[in-house]
């Protein structure tokens, strides 16, 4: 829930260690860090991403259209 991460330090830390992160995730449905209209690299994980659970022992295209779906994906902004 949205309570458990206030401000962008915060969310940047949760998110860069979390499975959404991991190579098979495909990028449309990553955070992104943007200053002012550029997008900016996120920050490199602080440990081995694990595979997300949906990912695992499936077909990852399916996976990849059902993540695509679900509009999963989260924006920050620094300003």
């Amino acid at each position: 829930s949205c309570e458990r991460h206030q401000g962008l330090s915060s969310i940047i830390q949760y998110y860069r260690n979390n499975s959404v992160m991991h190579p098979s995730v495909p990028d449309e449905c990553k955070p992104i860090l943007l200053s002012g209209t550029q997008r900016i690299p996120f920050p490199s994980p602080l440990k081995k991403i694990k595979m997300p659970k949906k990912l695992k022992g499936s077909d990852a295209h399916l996976d990849d259209e059902r993540l695509m779906n679900k509009g999963a994906l989260v924006v920050m902004l620094i300003l």
